[in-house]
């Protein structure tokens, strides 16, 4: 029998059947895909394929040309509102400059107003560097003028309106130690001349054209002393107005220092014909000095004051520069040439050279008058060293004793003599080549244990010095 098929209710499905737009778990109507998925070989709007990018991007660590990362500038420019380390903003000061970094507003009017350098006219550049013997420019050339301190220009009198005298004791205190310790303010009328001639008209003129200055028909002035100065005035009038330095007041015509006299001589001519028969001669080391006297008991004050002063002078030059260091290292050559003398034994050359090296305090390679009072004076303290004394153990003691047995004026005798017999040449000191040839018997005269050599023996010692010439040097050696 045949089946009719029936229709079904609207909203019932056949059994077994679903609805169209509903598929089992997992699956898809064919020719569907899901939602947001695309057919292979398209894409979505606004992707690229694999391996591109989109225009005006770079790959990753790379930038466009002419362009910077963020946050940076530039060689040698810096971000606003900073400034290169050791800088300070305009109106600063560094540290050390008080609370305030900003200077109080009168120092700053006072440093425009203060100039820059003196206002003097100096010589170029240029010829200032040229002087040689002004030395290297000085370093504060530029630097502002500032005030130390304030001292007395002159020594203040001790009164009670000078609370203050520090300055002024010092200054009193190094003029005290550099006096003549012999006081010799001698003054009188002398003659300025080497010979006394009847006439000096001629020498007169020519001094006054080369000098300026007029000496009367004899030739007479006013001569003083005072301290190390030896003075020479025209008339004791003059001397008497200008000698306390008064303002407008006569000044001496000339004056000698005589801390640079090494010796002293006297000539006496003829009483009958000559105004002034006494020559005196004052030694210098750039010269020598002559003025004649007229009384005979006049000479022994003026040679005597000259004399001490030039003592003193020696003694002082030799105390400023020696050392203990100096002492002990001369103390050994003193000792070994007091034994060889002690043993009768000669004084080599070599012992010699050695003894004037260390004798020679002011190393200037020659001995002056005040190393030769020191030489003698140790080689005696010596001699008490090597005899075994008491009083010579230590070199302290025996310089002591020596010095107790020869007072300072014999030494300067002593040291005066073996000048004299080493100085062929006048010179007022001794050289190294002399002092070799003629060393050994001048030590053993100031030592009063040799005699003297005959004048026929000095002429052959002289000629053992290479290039000597005996007539040559054996003349006058006055120099003007």
């Amino acid at each position: 029998m045949a089946m009719v098929a029936q229709p079904t209710p609207p909203g019932t499905m056949v059994p077994g059947t679903m609805p169209p737009s509903m598929m089992p778990m997992g699956t898809m109507p064919p020719g569907t895909m899901h939602p947001g998925m695309m057919p292979p070989g398209t894409m979505h709007p606004g992707m690229m394929p694999p391996g591109t990018m989109p225009p005006g991007m770079m790959p990753p660590g790379t930038m466009p040309p002419g362009t910077m990362p963020p946050g940076t500038m530039p060689m040698g420019m810096m971000p606003p509102g900073t400034m290169p380390p050791g800088t300070m903003p305009p109106g600063m000061m560094g540290p050390g400059y008080g609370q305030s970094m900003v200077p109080p507003p009168a120092t700053v009017a006072a440093m425009r107003n203060m100039p820059l350098q003196p206002r003097m006219n100096f010589p170029p550049q240029p010829m200032m560097d040229s002087a040689a013997e002004d030395g290297p420019i000085s370093v504060a050339f530029n630097m502002r003028p500032s005030l130390r301190t304030m001292i007395p220009k002159r020594p203040s009198p001790d009164t009670l309106q000078y609370p203050n005298r520090m300055e002024s004791w010092l200054q009193e205190k190094q003029l005290v130690g550099k006096l003549p310790r012999h006081p010799a303010d001698v003054c009188g009328y002398v003659q300025a001349a080497i010979t006394d001639e009847h006439d000096h008209s001629a020498k007169n003129k020519a001094e006054y054209h080369r000098l300026g200055f007029q000496h009367n028909e004899v030739r007479l002035v006013f001569q003083s002393i005072s301290g190390w100065v030896l003075m020479v005035w025209r008339s004791q009038e003059e001397f008497e107005e200008g000698i306390h330095g008064d303002r407008r007041a006569p000044r001496p015509i000339a004056w000698f220092d005589l801390r640079e006299a090494v010796d002293l001589e006297v000539t006496i001519g003829d009483y009958f014909q000559d105004l002034c028969p006494h020559l005196i001669r004052i030694l210098m080391k750039s010269g020598n000095y002559y003025f004649r006297v007229e009384l005979p008991e006049d000479v022994p004050v003026w040679y005597m004051a000259i004399k001490r002063l030039i003592q003193d002078a020696c003694i002082d030059d030799v105390r400023l520069r020696d050392t203990e260091t100096h002492k002990m290292k001369r103390w050994p050559a003193a000792c070994g040439i007091a034994k060889a003398i002690l043993g009768g034994w000669p004084i080599g050359e070599r012992a010699l050279a050695i003894a004037f090296h260390c004798y020679d305090i002011d190393y200037d390679c020659a001995l002056k008058t005040g190393e030769l009072m020191v030489l003698i004076q140790e080689l005696l303290a010596a001699m008490l060293h090597d005899e075994g004394r008491a009083e010579g153990q230590d070199r302290a003691t025996a310089v002591m004793s020596a010095a107790s047995r020869v007072s300072e004026d014999d030494l300067y005798e002593r040291a005066i003599r073996f000048r004299r017999r080493c100085d062929n040449h006048c010179e007022g000191k001794v050289r190294k080549d002399n002092f070799i040839i003629y060393g050994h018997s001048a030590i053993l005269e100031a030592l009063d244990m040799g005699t003297e050599l005959p004048e026929e023996d000095r002429g052959k010692e002289v000629e053992k010095l290479p290039g000597y010439d005996v007539q040559e040097h054996h003349g006058n050696c006055s120099v003007m």
